[in-house]
């Protein structure tokens, strides 16, 4: 099977005044024609995440800023991004002395962005790590802790009213600690992708899984990381986007630099085959390529945080007619 490399044309750059902050990119979510990045390693203030919008001449800037209520100097806000529609989840790994929390905002058509509430884990414990991932689907809520406390959990919440009420969790099958189970998560339809970008010896895998009829999960296949074409500790399963049939999968390491895996669902046979990777056309030894992924339209917008200097980039890639092309370079500052 031949793998195409895909070029990467455009990059959307931390704001000068803040690259010292670090981790720039560690989050990502397109809403219409706005792009939201999360920035939660401020060294020097609260966590933030901001909102790009394009001009009129194509530019994109930062347009405004989310943080939490009572932000914090390095309160971890921004760890994870997810949008439907008016519903807005940002993760908060360091909230409540590291049990974490994710903020919820609704979208107001006066106002824009409110904070209008908070869900936190139950018997929660210091440094959990909850909310070091997130994912909204309809009236379904995934949150990943993180995997400080060696077997991590991905939590399910039921939206009902203007509450979100536990319903199940998932756990990994690994018996191995550290996993990082729930390092990506990813819904389309009634499934269910999970990434565990440690495991198999840092090498990775993505656990997918399916509702059925009666509403039980259970749990189809698990897609390996694609062999000697990653390399090892590729860390597979950094971050999803799951569009029928269709599945984006960052390798932070894959190569040093990180990369974006596409697979397609093999319909028959039920299974998940690789098609072709996107790799960063600038990048070098750590860049993590591949950190967060976020589509929308004929655009794959990727986060690279080890790039920069380290202080975090985000690249957009462009989907043409032979994959994912362009020829242009921009810069945010």
């Amino acid at each position: 099977m031949s793998h195409r490399h895909l070029i990467v044309a455009a990059v959307l750059a931390v704001p000068t005044s803040l690259a010292a902050q670090g981790q720039f990119g560690q989050a990502l979510a397109i809403s219409g024609r706005e792009v939201y990045v999360g920035q939660p390693g401020n060294a020097y203030g609260p966590g933030v995440v901001y909102v790009f919008q394009a001009g009129a001449n194509g530019t994109w800037r930062a347009a405004k800023k989310l943080t939490m209520s009572g932000a914090t100097n390095g309160d971890g806000f921004g760890s994870a991004i997810a949008i439907d529609g008016n519903t807005l989840l940002v993760g908060s790994t360091k909230a409540d002395s590291g049990r974490g929390a994710v903020y919820l905002f609704t979208r107001e058509a006066a106002s824009g962005w409110r904070e209008s509430g908070r869900i936190t884990a139950a018997q929660g414990k210091a440094d959990d790590g909850f909310g070091a991932n997130v994912l909204v689907s309809g009236d379904r809520a995934f949150v990943a802790n993180g995997p400080q406390h060696g077997r991590a959990t991905v939590y399910v919440f039921k939206r009902n009213g203007t509450t979100w009420a536990a319903e199940t969790t998932f756990t990994p099958l690994d018996t191995m600690p550290n996993s990082q189970f729930g390092a990506a998560l990813a819904a389309s339809g009634s499934r269910l992708m999970i990434g565990s970008s440690r495991a198999d010896s840092g090498t990775g895998a993505v656990y997918v899984y399916n509702r059925d009829p009666s509403g039980a999960w259970k749990m189809e296949i698990r897609i390996p990381s694609p062999g000697p074409m990653t390399g090892r500790n590729a860390q597979f399963g950094s971050a999803i986007v799951l569009r029928g049939d269709t599945a984006l999968i960052g390798a932070t390491n894959d190569r040093v630099a990180g990369a974006v895996w596409m697979f397609a669902r093999d319909t028959v046979q039920n299974r998940w085959n690789p098609v072709t990777r996107a790799l960063p056309f600038e990048g070098s030894f750590g860049s993590r390529f591949g950190t967060a992924i976020a589509e929308v339209g004929n655009e794959l917008w990727v986060g690279s945080v080890g790039a920069n200097g380290f202080g975090g980039r985000v690249y957009r890639l462009t989907r043409g007619t032979t994959g994912f092309t362009g020829s242009t370079k921009m810069s945010v500052t």
